[in-house]
């Protein structure tokens, strides 16, 4: 009995300290950089908005998480290549922000939040989120989580075309 109690103890302390040291995380994350040809933006949604306006493209934000596997899909399959890499590129000025960061973005002239802050603020509870933004600055389309490249395109295609101006 001694022996069976011991191994119960030992096994018990044994998977304690597994489940402690694995806690916080991604099971199955991805390591993924973000495209060096996305907009070097000094954060300002507002002037962003004003630049992609003059070269007649539309300001698309990229929410992130660090080591999410679908953010790596979305990036591998679209952004880094693929059948929309080009149609992306010539039709939007893409901005990344990560979910949890702590740089600064102006959403307006008078509203300044951290990228954690401007990612509750905007409601985005899942990665890759991603919201396309109007020549007037607002909000005019969103998608969340994944999307595979045929029907991520689908939803380019509509704001590049501004039906959400019909809706």
């Amino acid at each position: 009995m001694k022996f069976i109690q011991k191994l119960t103890i030992i096994l018990a302390v044994f998977i304690s300290f597994n489940v402690v040291a694995k806690e916080g995380k991604i099971i199955g994350g991805a390591d993924y950089e973000i495209p060096a040809w996305f907009t070097d933006s000094f954060l300002d949604i507002s002037d962003d908005v004003e630049d992609a306006s003059d070269e007649n493209k539309s300001v698309l934000l990229y929410f992130h998480l660090d080591g999410c596997p679908y953010c790596d899909a979305m990036l591998v399959q679209n952004f880094k290549s693929g059948d929309n890499l080009e149609f992306i590129q010539k039709h939007f000025s893409v901005i990344a922000v990560n979910l949890k960061g702590d740089r600064e973005i102006t959403l307006y002239e008078d509203e300044t939040l951290l990228e954690k802050e401007l990612s509750q603020k905007l409601k985005v509870q899942y990665t890759p989120t991603i919201i396309f933004f109007g020549e007037d600055g607002k909000q005019v389309f969103r998608t969340n989580g994944y999307r595979t490249p045929k029907a991520f395109r689908h939803v380019l295609e509509y704001v590049v075309s501004q039906s959400y101006k019909n809706s």
